[in-house]
């Protein structure tokens, strides 16, 4: 009987701890201009806007 409780107390106890996770803050890496209404948006790409992993816009610009 002992172990049986025992058992229970182990797995009630980590089912309690997996519900204490620490927040994550994810990282930013977008930052949209924002859209007004009737109103022109004038930006540039740079290499930086559209990470591809490959240094530069798409892949296309080094």
């Amino acid at each position: 009987m002992t172990g049986r409780y025992s058992g229970l107390c182990v797995l009630l106890t980590l089912f309690w701890l997996s519900g204490q996770s620490l927040p994550v803050r994810a990282e930013k890496i977008y930052n949209p201009v924002p859209l007004i209404l009737n109103k022109e948006i004038n930006d540039t790409l740079t290499d930086k806007d559209i990470p591809t992993g490959e240094g530069g816009l798409l892949g296309i610009i080094p």
